[in-house]
């Protein structure tokens, strides 16, 4: 599309309602048609942990309203931002096995974009909405990649300590 961008971000969202996935992404394949027939989530997950693609991953969608971005988040858009919604109507009704499922996910497009460098909960970035929807999910990536970063440090850390014969590098 003409405003397509590369993807830096994912954004977690809940759907709002408890209808099934299936009903999420027709509803917003046809709502949205007065905005130019965009999709509104690229993928929803159901919360059996089922997972429905929305939209193309060369499409963009339209699940941030730019204009209600809260200052500091105001590079996060829909143009460059991959839409992961979750059925229910607030973080609290997720299931485990969904969770799972959107964080394995959004794993698997953080490595495979390999440009992915934020990943927010839409109440953390937006106003008007719930201050908590996605941010335990979001939380929960974020974290996981702090661990495997810090795992990563202290692997090199022990190995060059090895290779030199010292203890402890410390940070570096």
């Amino acid at each position: 599309t003409a405003s397509a961008k590369p993807f830096e971000n994912i954004v977690f969202h809940h759907t709002g309602n408890n209808f099934p996935a299936e009903n999420q992404v027709k509803y917003g394949q046809t709502f949205d048609e007065a905005r130019g027939g965009r999709f509104g989530y690229h993928f929803v997950v159901d919360k059996d942990g089922q997972i429905i693609q929305g939209a193309p991953l060369d499409a963009r969608t339209n699940h941030l309203l730019s204009r209600d971005l809260k200052d500091e988040f105001k590079d996060v858009t829909s143009a460059n931002s991959i839409g992961i919604s979750l059925v229910g109507a607030g973080d609290e009704d997720f299931t485990q096995v969904q969770i799972d499922a959107a964080k394995e996910l959004a794993e698997q497009l953080r490595n495979g974009f390999g440009t992915i460098e934020g990943v927010y909960g839409q109440g953390a970035i937006q106003s008007g909405k719930v201050a908590t929807e996605g941010v335990q999910l979001a939380n929960l990536m974020n974290a996981s990649e702090s661990e495997a970063d810090s795992a990563i440090d202290t692997a090199i850390n022990t190995s060059v300590g090895d290779l030199y014969g010292v203890g402890d590098m410390g940070e570096f």
